[in-house]
């Protein structure tokens, strides 16, 4: 009974007319709101945890591995609330038109190739063949679809900006391109829409307390408020993994296997010049590899300072809900918050790379290898 009261709460609170739908960070407060109750009490049970070897067996209590599992699952269920944005939704659909793009290149270089072989002399074709200009027109059509895609990529790159700007978040087209372009990039990307709207929450939270000033539903908004802060840190923390273990790695990894078969390639160009323009194209990679690592570097910097300032908001608001006992604190304690947030959000996001196309292929062919290996 006590649980439907909260709701019918928060309902009212949140209401507007048919004619006006809930803002997005309204319908983020009611998603997250459902998953607050059972957050707070593995959050509590957390610290008297035991670390038994045998809270596997049945009618035994969880240990602190299994509950700290169970947070992370509604931490991992927040965080996609606070990327349920139309900048995500963009950025994905981007991501779909370039390997339709890349595709569709795969498909070109094998009509290129079948048209060496086939007949020009249109006079005796068969009906189960194709004539060298019938390709030529095949690849000519997917070239067009190439450069279409490449026209939308555009527009829809603006489209994120626009986004980001409603918000205050003002990024040059080339600090687009490079957060779209870059496998942490996009990673990164994802950090900045969610802050974006753990802080536009927080002042739907903040508004609705200063409504309320009932000490027991405040604290369950503050509850929401503990568990969107904590849902990013958790993404903060887990993008940081992929660049130190996987992405920085890999890049290495690739880095060494090309100067190897650069090295390689170089011997045999001194006997053979025709292998010179490979020695050219091996040597831009290994440039543009630096590039990259000097990159992925910049960006591990920038998130390492973002998670650092938003662990001191996570660690005040932790505080602040188990000692106040006023309504009005807490909403207070709330816009403090929201300060060092604003400040968050005005952090350098990285610096631009200028790309040229060479090597804006080059840095699409290297994200593709590091997310495969």
């Amino acid at each position: 009974m006590r649980k439907k009261i909260i709701f019918a709460i928060l309902a009212l609170s949140l209401s507007l007319s048919l004619a006006n739908p809930l803002p997005a960070s309204d319908e983020n407060v009611g998603a997250l709101f459902k998953k607050v109750d059972k957050y707070l009490a593995l959050r509590d049970k957390l610290p008297n945890a035991s670390d038994s070897f045998w809270s596997w067996v049945p009618f035994t209590a969880d240990d602190k591995s299994q509950i700290q599992d169970d947070i992370n699952a509604y931490l991992d269920q927040s965080l996609a609330v606070l990327l349920d944005d139309e900048a995500i939704k963009t950025k994905n659909e981007i991501n779909r038109l370039e390997s339709e793009n890349r595709q569709t290149q795969e498909k070109i270089a094998q009509l290129e190739l079948e048209k060496t072989t086939a007949p020009t002399d249109t006079s005796k074709l068969k009906f189960w063949t194709t004539s060298a200009s019938q390709i030529d027109d095949k690849i000519e059509s997917l070239k067009k679809k190439i450069q279409a895609n490449i026209s939308k990529i555009e527009g829809k790159r603006n489209d994120i900006k626009r986004n980001l700007e409603k918000s205050n978040i003002f990024l040059t087209n080339d600090q687009i391109k490079t957060l779209l372009i870059t496998v942490s990039g996009q990673d990164q990307l994802d950090a900045i829409v969610a802050l974006k709207n753990l802080y536009n929450l927080t002042e739907t939270l903040k508004n609705l307390m200063r409504q309320s000033n009932n000490l027991t539903i405040n604290k369950k908004y503050y509850g929401v408020f503990l568990l969107a802060t904590e849902a990013h840190e958790r993404q903060l923390n887990l993008f940081l993994d992929r660049l130190n273990n996987q992405y920085l790695p890999s890049l290495q990894a690739l880095k060494e296997e090309n100067l190897a078969l650069m090295a390689e390639t170089r011997r045999l160009a001194a006997e053979k010049p025709i292998y010179q323009s490979n020695v050219a194209a091996q040597a831009m990679t290994d440039e543009v590899a630096d590039k990259y690592r000097d990159l992925l570097t910049s960006q591990r910097r920038n998130l390492e300072e973002r998670r650092a300032a938003l662990a001191e908001v996570l660690q005040y608001v932790a505080n602040t809900y188990k000692t106040v006992s006023l309504a009005s604190s807490l909403a207070t304690s709330m816009e403090e918050s929201l300060n060092t947030l604003q400040a968050i959000l005005e952090m350098p996001i990285l610096p631009p790379v200028a790309f040229e196309n060479s090597l804006e292929a080059t840095f699409l062919e290297l994200s593709e290898k590091i997310a495969a290996k």
